[in-house]
Order: C-alpha cells, then structure tokens, then sequence
C-alpha cells in the first residue's frame, strides 16, 4: 500500500507524492525514495489535500506538490526522490581539501559569496485552505499564517514573495505553521554559497544532498547541494573526473 496500512486514506505529504508520481507519471511505486530520516522529520504535520483544475505537465505538478511540504522532489536514474529540508544538517559527505581542485583560472579551491538579497525572505505570508469556487488570487484562500523576522527586517528590509506562498494542496493550520517556520528559517539570514571544483569519488553525490565543506581557507561549513554538474575524464591526459558544486550553507546539527 501507499501508506503502509490496507485501506487507510493517503494523506501524508510523501504518500500524497508517491500515489501521484505512480498514477500520474508512470513509476513504480517500488522506485519511489525518500531522504533518511525523512518520515520520522516529518511526522503527521505535512498533508495534502487539493484539486487540480488547471493542466500542467505532471512533474510540475509533483515538484508544488513537494514545495508546500517544504521538500525537494529530484528525478535519478528513473527514480523520484524526496527531501525533506531542514534549516540544521548534517552532512552526508565530507569534501575536505584532498578532494577540490583550483577553479578554473584560479589559485583558490573555493568561491564563496553570500546568497543575493533577492533569496532573503524574512516575511512568510502562506495562504492555505482554498476556496475551489473562486478564481486562483490572493482573495481565494480562507486562511494565512503569518510569520516574520524581525531582526532580518532590520537589516535588510522587509523581503516577501507572496505569491510563492499561495498553497493549493494545504489545508491545516498546524501545516501552514510548520512551512512558514522552516521557509522563515532556511531564507531569513543572507547564507554563504560555496562553489567547488571536485574530484568524482562520489559518482551518486547530486542536488540536494547534504555535504560537510572542510577545506583550509574556510571554517568547516555544512549545507546542501543546490547544484552540480559532472565532467568525465580524459584517459589520454589522465584527467580525472570532476564535480562542479554549489552549496548553500545552513546550520549545523
């Protein structure tokens, strides 16, 4: 079963995810993963419920879906995977300095700067509980749960993106407060991104993973991959294969 239990109504967010991407998209629900420790981060506060009355090509559908229970919803080698974020992590790998390469046209093994004023969000405004009879706007949700930073206003200004919190499959107020908590945490400060370049001993290393970045000009730094791209070697130059990584910085566990 979907759930774990004969008969019982999918609900949960990662059940909610599985059912569509085996029904909507064709996977079997064999192949459907989840990060560890997800079920246990996640409990009974994420799930959904909703229509969806406008066409939109599945893997979108999937990918809002796992936004408004604060995922990451990746596609691998024919396998969805959900993630569940977190504003404190530990990291999967560690990439310490045995393992990065100078960048290209560089003499330093990491840029890193910090994320631009535009990724801050120190104001959650997240509209739940739609009302099905009026067209989609700000007017057609019954509920908003409204959450803030305030020493984040104080510094950079009030920073909001209301329309990216208009949730179609949420209902709950006890939901709507956990989103807003975990979106106010991971996007209220102004974090670090680091960019790496990396020798590929860790060929399944992908987004959303959660690494350590030990290296000597920097302080031991945890956070998640937001994105990497592979370059294959080169037997004839013994050129050894390679990651380029971008990781956005968070708290540590």
């Amino acid at each position: 079963t979907y759930t774990g239990t004969p008969n019982a109504l999918i609900q949960l967010s990662r059940d909610v995810i599985k059912h569509f991407c085996a029904t909507s998209m064709g996977f079997s629900p064999a192949d459907f993963q989840t990060s560890p420790g997800l079920a246990a981060a996640m409990g009974e506060t994420y799930q959904l419920n909703g229509l969806i009355v406008e066409p939109n090509k599945a893997r979108v559908i999937a990918s809002r879906m796992a936004f408004e229970s604060g995922c990451w919803l990746k596609f691998m080698v024919g396998r969805p995977t959900l993630l569940f974020r977190q504003r404190a992590v530990t990291g999967a790998y560690t990439l310490n300095h045995s393992l990065v390469a100078f960048l290209q046209r560089t003499k330093q093994t990491a840029d890193i700067q910090k994320v631009p004023i535009d990724w801050i969000l120190n104001k959650l405004e997240v509209r739940y509980s739609r009302d099905w009879q009026l067209s989609r706007s700000t007017d057609s949700y019954r509920s908003i749960e409204v959450q803030e930073d305030a020493a984040s206003q104080t510094r950079y200004g009030v920073k909001a993106r209301p329309d990216l919190f208009r949730c179609d499959f949420v209902t709950t107020q006890v939901h709507a407060i956990a989103l807003a908590s975990l979106y106010l945490g991971i996007h209220s400060t102004r974090r670090d991104i680091i960019r790496l370049r990396a020798f590929l001993l860790k060929p399944n290393m992908a987004f959303g993973d959660r690494v350590t970045v030990d290296i000597r000009m920097l302080a031991s730094q945890v956070g998640e991959i937001i994105s990497v791209d592979h370059a294959p070697g080169h037997v004839v130059t013994s050129q050894m294969p390679e990651m380029q990584i971008t990781v956005l910085s968070l708290d540590s566990i």
